[in-house]
């Protein structure tokens, strides 16, 4: 059994804050009517004004979304092509890419939205693919709100209070917020554990925007071609609840970015691949 995620319309900057210390997952109507990119993001004009740019994409050699992945630099133009081809799509995926880093011509079709005015420290990272899922994982500090510029995507939630359920990775893990779990299929049969879990689920359509609070669980599906852009913010509310999360977080983020995430970057460094 799922639960839907509730909905609300044009909501004000103080109402959405309301809603962050709540820390429940909401869809947000509204927030981007005025985008541009709403009207314009289409393969063709991302290809015209961007193209040419060098971006990380990560590819899935083992077969599964649910898998490890190795990030490939790519000229944009050329991803592009690979999502346009006949076929079956080949499992890769631009994901959380820094727009005002790798794709400064898109930062003016993207503003931040108005529930987020004044709100210190944003981020912006886009994802744009094809039948491609990002497995089920947490953000261990940040806040988000998920903007769907255009196709749809599934999303499925679980409360931070789920996490036992969700065999995540060890703490000292560099995919320590990444769960292990293949959610292909029925995954239900494979898991017991997993049937004690209550999901949450939605499927996001042009101009919705999810806010996923900290903590909270989710895997996303795009269904088809799908383009998107995520805020992302420091959480100042509910960083202690649960306190067990909360601890193993802040343990796996100090040991990712101290000790594992610098040995994955130097075998990156050493045995990374070209830009192609």
């Amino acid at each position: 059994m799922s639960f839907e995620v509730p909905v609300i319309d044009n909501p004000g900057r103080e109402d959405f804050m309301r809603i962050v210390r709540a820390g429940q997952p909401v869809i947000v109507r509204g927030a981007t009517e005025k985008w541009p990119a709403l009207g314009e993001w289409s393969p063709a004009y991302i290809r015209e004004k961007s193209g040419h740019r060098v971006v990380p994409i990560e590819f899935y050699p083992g077969g599964s979304w649910y898998g490890q992945w190795t990030t490939v630099s790519m000229r944009l133009d050329r991803y592009i092509d690979i999502l346009e081809s006949e076929g079956a799509p080949e499992m890769c995926y631009l994901a959380q890419a820094k727009v005002d880093e790798y794709l400064p011509e898109l930062v003016d079709d993207v503003p931040v939205p108005a529930v987020l005015d004044g709100q210190d420290g944003i981020g912006a990272g886009a994802f744009l693919g094809r039948d491609s899922i990002t497995a089920l994982h947490y953000h261990s500090r940040d806040e988000a709100l998920l903007c769907q510029i255009s196709g749809r995507k599934k999303v499925v939630l679980y409360a931070p209070e789920d996490y036992r359920n969700l065999r995540y990775a060890h703490p000292f893990s560099y995919r320590f917020n990444f769960s292990d779990m293949d959610l292909s299929g029925e995954p239900e049969t494979r898991y017991a554990r997993l049937r004690r879990a209550r999901p949450y689920e939605c499927v996001l359509e042009q101009g919705d925007a999810l806010f996923i609070p900290l903590f909270w669980s989710h895997v996303t599906e795009n269904q088809g071609l799908s383009a998107s852009v995520t805020f992302f913010w420091r959480s100042v509310d509910n960083t202690w609840t649960p306190l067990s999360l909360a601890l193993r977080s802040r343990l796996g983020f100090w040991f990712r970015s101290q000790v594992s995430g610098r040995v994955v970057g130097g075998i990156q460094k050493l045995f990374g691949y070209p830009a192609v």
